[in-house]
């Protein structure tokens, strides 16, 4: 058996693609293929240092407004939806003693490390992303996604008003992100569910195509005491035959 292809060191492809769109490139053959790169030197080891190169790229590529930067920032994107360290975090249940997790802070595991340059890189979009456009209105939603699976798997300072600022934006991918992370909330503390929110979890359940998310604003009436457990399966009932 020959040996394994060599692939680019992370690092040096994020720079490549940074470089590509500094320079105001055109040649789409060479971005795809840095794309095929990226993806490949992603799915090996990679060093935390390394990794927050990627982070870093994400950011660079928002300050370019042409569909190429959006074209490689969107599979960016999903690069990261697809990664082991996070596909992990899907299995992460509702604990009631979680580790701390700090953006931006090397731990002694790997993996926790890569998950903290994660929780930098969407509190950072969160924080700064605000404008009424689809690219940066994606870009929010792909980043409270990831911070609601950080939030699930670990304890993260901050989460309930992320959540509560989602859930009333208006936008209704957020504000499904933002009842899943109150879900969460009020599933992890002895807080009642407050009932000024629940207009806004029926906003939710009334336009969702989620089952999921159907089903969610549903338990959180009945945790609110505002619906007993029997209307909400005939509720969740009616919904499906609606969507389904």
């Amino acid at each position: 058996m020959g040996a394994e292809p060599k692939h680019k060191n992370l690092s040096a492809v994020c720079i490549e693609i940074g470089q590509y769109f500094d320079n105001n490139e055109t040649d789409k053959n060479k971005l795809a293929q840095l794309a095929v790169e990226l993806h490949v030197a992603l799915g090996h080891f990679c060093s935390v240092s390394n990794f927050n190169k990627f982070c870093k790229l994400l950011t660079h590529l928002a300050k370019f407004d042409n569909p190429l930067a959006q074209q490689i920032e969107t599979e960016c994107w999903q690069m990261i939806f697809n990664l082991p360290l996070l596909l992990e975090l899907e299995t992460a249940t509702e604990a009631t003693l979680k580790e701390p997790l700090l953006a931006g802070k090397t731990y002694p595991d790997l993996e926790k490390s890569k998950h903290s340059s994660l929780l930098q890189l969407v509190e950072h979009v969160i924080a700064n992303d605000k404008e009424k456009f689809k690219r940066v209105e994606a870009r929010r939603v792909h980043a409270l996604n990831i911070y609601l699976r950080l939030a699930i798997a670990y304890e993260v300072s901050g989460s309930k008003q992320i959540f509560l600022e989602a859930l009333l934006s208006k936008i209704l991918p957020e504000e499904t992100v933002g009842m899943f992370g109150m879900e969460h909330y009020y599933n992890q503390t002895l807080e009642p569910v407050d009932h000024r929110l629940i207009e806004y979890f029926d906003r939710v359940f009334a336009h969702t195509n989620d089952r999921n998310a159907a089903y969610a604003c549903l338990q959180l009436r009945v945790k609110a005491g505002l619906l007993d457990k029997p209307n909400a399966i005939l509720r969740l009932a009616d919904w499906n035959k609606k969507h389904h």
